[in-house]
């Protein structure tokens, strides 16, 4: 039973942790939207309200799979020898990546450009969609890793002090 315990201290301080992910991309997203007036055009042929959903959230499921993701980082790194299931989840994530990234994570315009301004300012939003994906990933995953060793870490601390008890 006591065995138990520092595990799921370990894993709650993860997941607790874990809830200010979201808050942390977006805080970062607002930052560099800022650079850009604080939001860019949507291109020709989008709706705004779309564009705008679109570019300030990648994706309604990520923080359901930045959860699980935890409990895989947090998994592999409190089971001794489990680390090459972090390279393993990473590799299978840049896999199931890598399509939508060559497409810019964007559906297909309705209507080509008309202008070379037109084009330009297409170009921009899309530059700026890919970006924020690229980021969002990347800090995503970066701080999903840290977490859980920060998790495993709170949690190898408590199994230390209740063996210290004993």
């Amino acid at each position: 039973m006591n065995d138990v315990v520092p595990l799921l201290f370990g894993l709650s301080v993860t997941l607790l942790l874990g809830l200010g992910v979201g808050v942390l991309l977006d805080g970062i997203e607002g930052r560099v939207l800022q650079k850009w007036g604080g939001q860019i055009p949507a291109p020709r042929g989008y709706p705004a309200k779309e564009w705008a959903d679109l570019v300030l959230r990648a994706s309604p499921g990520g923080s359901v799979l930045g959860t699980l993701e935890r409990i895989i980082f947090f998994a592999s790194f409190w089971v001794p020898g489990g680390w090459p299931l972090v390279g393993g989840r990473l590799v299978f994530k840049v896999a199931c990546k890598w399509k939508s990234w060559e497409l810019g994570e964007m559906p297909k315009r309705p209507a080509e450009p008309a202008s070379v301004d037109e084009w330009l300012a297409d170009a921009r939003a899309r530059l700026y969609r890919t970006e924020s994906a690229h980021r969002r990933f990347t800090i995503g995953v970066a701080a999903s890793i840290v977490l859980a060793l920060g998790g495993v870490a709170a949690g190898r601390g408590l199994e230390m002090l209740l063996l210290a008890c004993r």
